[in-house]
């Protein structure tokens, strides 16, 4: 753990070099970040991949939950022993495009268990984001790099955060009520 705190950055402090060396945990690295590492390629970490990166936690924490509790289904299962299983950053990349597909697919149909099914209104928020993030931080204006990046990540979180905000009324107040059989 202190290695990986080695590496961290200050967020305002975006005029840095690019690392040439990588570190992080690979379930919870953003797929833009792995692909990169994987092609070997240096890539400014920015806020899009701090945001995957706290999907990939939240998902993970739900999943580990489900498991403890016997109640995921079976694709929910896979979904978790593959992501932790994955022990190569191309591995890691393509297990989650696979997962994040099929988790995509399924939330219109509300497909899951308990502990996921719960956090479907955050998920459905979040999802658009996960996609628009990259694709705007790859767009940035590169005069002015620190002022864009600064900009557009104060927006994405301040989106992620009110998308919780708007899902935490339907959150259970603990694990138990979610997992109870109606009768």
């Amino acid at each position: 753990m202190h290695q990986e705190l080695d590496k961290a950055i200050r967020w305002r402090e975006l005029d840095r070099e690019l690392e040439q060396r990588r570190s992080g945990t690979l379930p919870f690295i953003s797929m833009r970040l792995l692909n990169a590492w994987d092609d070997d390629e240096p890539i400014l970490h920015t806020f899009a991949d701090d945001l995957e990166s706290f999907f990939w936690v939240i998902l993970c924490v739900l999943l580990s939950i489900g498991a403890e509790r016997n109640s995921l289904t079976g694709k929910e299962r896979k979904w978790l022993l593959e992501i932790l299983a994955a022990d190569d950053p191309r591995m890691s990349g393509l297990v989650k495009g696979s997962t994040l597909r099929t988790f995509e697919k399924s939330l219109p149909d509300n497909d899951f268990s308990p502990v996921l099914k719960v956090f479907v209104p955050f998920f459905t928020e979040i999802m658009p984001l996960l996609d628009e993030g990259p694709k705007v931080a790859k767009g940035v204006d590169s005069t002015n790099l620190v002022e864009s990046l600064t900009t557009l990540g104060d927006r994405f979180y301040e989106m992620w955060f009110k998308a919780f905000l708007r899902a935490l009324p339907s959150l259970p107040k603990t694990w138990d009520e979610v997992f109870i059989t109606p009768i």
